[in-house]
């Protein structure tokens, strides 16, 4: 295959009960991985292929530790639509950001759990709030996987390009995946999807 291999490190970050593992899992339904424990969290790595490019991926489940933030080229930020108080989360986190490398940081902001009937953070809010950071905005329902392949597609066509190629109105894809063992994507099933219903009840903004 053509093209170099590129890496690339991204923390899910956000509190408890927003699905931050749900959405790890989700994206990597599709794609091969592998998945080690620190002291601080646990780490999943997963290589896919953007436009040629291989591209090595480790996404953490993040326990806030700025010393690990700080080696990460861009964060997903995970709020609850239907919690105020997981968007007051992401909010205080915004003031970490001046302590954290600037250069080349990606960041993307996502409210999960749009399929409930009740909401607490519109998406009005959530969006004012991405624009401050100026980040990326998803909304998403995990019961529609599509919008979460988006989340991380975004990020990871950004880090392949130079900071002023990039534009507002692009819809990133993953070209290429492959798929998780079997005896996994049982896991998942059973503990994550068994009894739901596929809903496409998300949206996307961006700054």
């Amino acid at each position: 295959m053509e093209g170099s291999t590129k890496n690339f490190r991204v923390a899910v970050v956000g509190d408890k009960g927003v699905g931050k593992t749900t959405l790890i899992y989700q994206y990597l339904l599709d794609n091969w991985m592998t998945e080690r424990k620190t002291a601080k969290g646990r780490i999943f790595q997963t290589t896919v292929t953007i436009d040629s490019t291989l591209i090595d991926v480790d996404i953490i489940d993040s326990e806030m530790d700025l010393a690990e933030l700080a080696e990460c080229n861009a964060f997903v930020l995970v709020f609850s639509t239907a919690s105020r108080a997981t968007f007051n989360f992401i909010t205080s986190f915004k003031d970490h950001l001046p302590a954290l490398p600037q250069q080349g940081r990606l960041i993307v902001l996502v409210g999960t759990q749009t399929d409930v009937d009740h909401s607490e953070v519109d998406y009005e809010h959530g969006l004012d709030l991405a624009k401050a950071m100026k980040a990326g905005y998803f909304q998403t329902s995990y019961q529609n996987r599509d919008k979460v392949d988006n989340v991380f597609s975004y990020l990871l066509r950004r880090h392949l390009c130079p900071p002023e190629t990039w534009t507002t109105s692009e819809t990133p894809q993953l070209r290429e995946s492959t798929s998780l063992p079997f005896h996994l994507l049982k896991w998942i099933w059973v503990n994550i999807f068994c009894g739901g219903r596929w809903k496409s009840k998300s949206r996307v903004g961006y700054d």
